[in-house]
């Protein structure tokens, strides 16, 4: 377990020990503080008896706050059970070992619930620790309940991460798990802007009805079961012993039910990964199609292969979502949606470009080619420009013909522009990075803010065209123009070295 711990700190920055360290330290004492005054404050009002009114809203509030964030960590479970137990590469090694593979599927899953519940635990336990001092001792049920929460999410991701390799296989498995993993944390988000997307008249039945079910004793009452896990965490005894007890049932039964799987599973990622015959038929034949084509198709092919792009890429197209609905829906403002649609885009675009031109798997041997460097490179901008672009044609398309003409001509300029303008930053200052580590886009900061500078300009002015605003453009254009003009200037070494190498 604690090798599993020296991994996840690896990777989450373990080379910066003393600038996480200082950071959260100070972190850790703000939490401690806040938390201090919020449940000196709270004691002092429960004593008083003035919080007798809203009891059930903290009851309802706590039971939502669990389930939803329920959905974000069952997805970071799923994906990180994915990542352990298959993709890591390290399981042939441990099941020749002498240790039980009881054990080490026990530990690989401890781990995946210990980073499920790192966020809430940096925000909950600083409650826990001070609840003592304040008057407040039942909120130290944080604690069981943390970890509760902890082995549920586990159990829960393990359990469906098994069940799709029992279906399916576990190559196939890998690729379905990311994408259920990526839905699931994206139906959160999705549930907040459901009510968004009905009429008012629906609105405000769905409301009355919800009121009317959250009396005591109706289903969404108070003292319902629904809520109990979140009263788990604010020290009702009976619901924790509850939440604690299955838990504890449930991780103890999925480790029994799944072993056996784990077991066949990872014996077949063994075998797969030594290597199998070329597919028949796989391979485009370069007579009938032009090399730009030919490059397009093999970088789609090799984004569809990768699980961890296609989770990351279906989420943030999950998000555009409502963003679509409310477009066809016609109660929203132009200026409100249009730079949503060129942020999203833009976003989607830049993670494609990272992948096909700095993720490049063999960049020696596409060095070495016949063809020049910049022209590999411009049909991989292509690869990552044309599936943003076509998603949005049946959007432009429907505001062009259906809203506003002049709105749907904003949108399809300005997302044009923003995915072009994020590819060529990608393309003129070019980088070499770890295609598997997708989060390394981070490491250049600079690169990444001109990214973000010109697709931010090119949301400003598609606003100031929806609003009408004749100078706003003008002003987001410098902005939007000025990353690219930046990039190119930043990349002239880049792109000198590349050409001599």
């Amino acid at each position: 377990f604690a090798h599993e711990m020296r991994l996840a700190w690896r990777g989450i920055g373990g080379k910066s020990l003393w600038f996480l360290g200082i950071l959260g330290a100070v972190l850790w004492i703000a939490f401690h503080t806040g938390a201090f005054f919020m449940l000196f404050a709270f004691a002092q009002a429960e004593a008083k008896g003035a919080l007798a009114k809203i009891s059930h809203v903290l009851a309802i509030g706590c039971g939502v706050a669990f389930w939803g964030y329920l959905s974000i960590a069952l997805s970071q479970s799923v994906s990180h059970a994915v990542m352990a137990l298959f993709s890591r590469g390290d399981m042939d090694l441990l099941l020749s070992s002498p240790l039980d593979s009881r054990w080490v599927l026990t530990v690989r899953s401890l781990a995946i619930g210990f980073s499920a519940i790192l966020l809430p635990a940096v925000l909950l336990l600083p409650v826990a620790h001070v609840a003592p001092f304040v008057g407040a001792p039942r909120f130290m049920s944080i604690y069981p309940s943390l970890l509760a929460f902890g082995l549920l999410c586990c159990a829960l991701g393990v359990g469906m991460t098994m069940s799709l390799v029992a279906t399916i296989g576990v190559q196939r498995a890998k690729v379905v798990a990311q994408v259920v993993g990526a839905v699931i944390g994206a139906l959160a988000f999705l549930a907040t802007q459901a009510t968004n997307l009905l009429p008012a008249t629906k609105r405000t039945e769905l409301a009355n009805w919800f009121s009317a079910h959250a009396k005591a004793g109706e289903v969404f009452g108070p003292d319902s079961p629904l809520w109990w896990p979140g009263a788990a965490f604010t020290g009702h005894l009976v619901p924790m012993l509850v939440l604690v007890v299955g838990a504890v049932c449930v991780f103890l039964f999925t480790m029994q039910v799944t072993h056996r799987r784990f077991v066949s599973g990872t014996q077949e990622v063994v075998v797969a990964g030594r290597g199998t015959a070329p597919v028949a038929g796989a391979v485009v034949s370069s007579k009938c199609h032009p090399l730009w084509v030919l490059v397009v198709l093999k970088e789609w092919r090799l984004i569809i292969r990768d699980p961890q792009i296609i989770s990351q890429s279906l989420l943030q197209l999950l998000y555009l979502v409502p963003l679509v609905f409310m477009g066809f829906s016609g109660r929203w403002s132009p200026s409100l949606l249009l730079p949503g649609f060129v942020l999203l885009t833009a976003t989607l675009t830049g993670n494609l470009a990272w992948l096909t031109m700095a993720g490049e798997e063999s960049p020696d041997l596409i060095g070495s080619s016949p063809l020049s460097l910049a022209r590999m490179r411009l049909y991989k901008a292509i690869a990552a420009c044309a599936p943003c672009l076509a998603l949005l044609v049946p959007v432009v398309l429907y505001w062009l013909v259906v809203r506003d003409v002049a709105a749907g001509l904003a949108l399809g300029v300005c997302a044009v522009g923003a995915c072009v303008s994020v590819a060529l930053c990608h393309l003129l200052n070019p980088r070499v990075a770890d295609r598997k580590n997708i989060k390394s886009r981070q490491q250049y900061l600079v690169a990444s803010l001109l990214e973000f500078m010109s697709a931010i300009g090119w949301a400003a002015m598609a606003y100031g065209l929806a609003e009408g605003i004749w100078w706003l453009p003008l002003i987001a254009s410098l902005a939007a123009f000025g990353g690219v003009i930046l990039s190119w200037l930043l990349g002239l070494d880049a792109r000198h070295g590349s050409a001599l190498a």
